[in-house]
Order: structure tokens, then sequence, then C-alpha cells
């Protein structure tokens, strides 16, 4: 988790992804492979949702406050009129080197915590542990069975669930919320329908 973290976070300066998004446009620059292989991979999810899946919405992640400095009005305005390149256009990738075609401000909170849950759940089954919940700050992963006849399981599709919070009013999962499911977030009090 905590190289997840030292590479991949928004909320510390010194992190490798803060790095990359302080190179200027056109300057190469080396990056760790955990980190390659997020960034291959939000750059592969944004090509196959034509954009709609982002990684180079930091500035407008910034902007309305949803990261480590407080919603500016300006900086809003100007996220609203810049011109945006999809970041699988302006990324470049050569070996373990990235390079920014284009300006562009990097996030990768939609996909680093998950991608830290799996690589928990990963460490776990080496060790031996084919069993459990796994959970990075809402992002869950179910692994195995509960008890042998019953599998674990995560949060649900929209498709097979009523509108349920995903934790209850003491803040615990809601584990009938969790049943049938492998994967899944919650950010506070989220509803699924």
């Amino acid at each position: 988790m905590d190289e997840v973290d030292a590479q991949m976070s928004t909320w510390k300066p010194d992190s490798e992804l803060m790095r990359l998004n302080g190179t200027p446009a056109g300057e190469w620059v080396s990056v760790p492979a955990r980190l390659l292989d997020v960034l291959r991979l939000g750059l592969a999810i944004g090509r196959a949702s034509g954009g709609a899946f982002d990684i180079g919405m930091g500035d407008a992640v910034i902007a309305w406050g949803f990261g480590a400095a407080q919603a500016n009005p300006n900086r809003i305005r100007s996220a609203i009129k810049a011109r945006r390149v999809p970041a699988h256009d302006a990324l470049e990738i050569d070996g373990t080197r990235v390079r920014k075609r284009v300006p562009i401000t990097l996030d990768l909170n939609g996909i680093a915590k998950g991608y830290g849950v799996d690589r928990l759940a990963g460490i776990l089954g080496c060790a031996g542990i084919r069993d459990g919940l796994v959970g990075i700050a809402g992002e869950m992963r179910a692994m195995g069975l509960h008890s042998p006849q019953t599998p674990l399981s995560a949060p649900p599709t929209p498709a097979n669930t009523a509108l349920k919070p995903m934790r209850t009013r003491s803040g615990q999962p809601n584990l009938e919320v969790l049943k049938n499911r492998k994967a899944g977030a919650d950010y506070g009090q989220v509803y699924l329908n």
C-alpha cells in the first residue's frame, strides 16, 4: 500500500505521479514499473471507453476541490474552458519512460486504489490466504468462501439490487449489499440502484 501511495498519490507532492505532472510537456520521465502498469491500464480503459474514463482530468479534479486543494472558482472556469486532449492521446510511453505531448495533469484516483486492492489480494494469495475481504478506503475485493458453501462477495451491480446504502448507519459495510459480488467501491455515503 505504501508503494502505491508513494508512486500514485495526488495528495503527496513528492509522489512519482506528481513528479510526472510537474514535468513540462515534451520531456521524457522514467517512472517505476507499478506506476507504468497503472498508467497503461488507465490509458487502455480511456481508449476502450471512448474517453468516458480519462486519467487526464487532474486539473478538473483539483479545480472542484476533490483533491488536496479546496475548490477554486477561477480554476473551475479554467478547467471548463480548457481544450481537452484525452490522456490516451496526450501521453506517450516508451519502455519505462513517459512523455506528455501536451500539458496535462494526471489523476489516478479512479484506478489506483483498486490496483492496490488487487495487489494486496495477490500478496495474501501468495501467502496462502485464499478466503477474505480486502479493502482500502472503500475499494473492496472478496476472495474465496465465507464458509464451504457460501462464496464471499462485494458490492452489487445496479442491475441486481434495489437502492441500498453500501454502509450501515454505524458505518459498517452493509453485508446484504455485499452478497454475490467480487469487487466494488464505496466513497462514503454511496447508494447503488
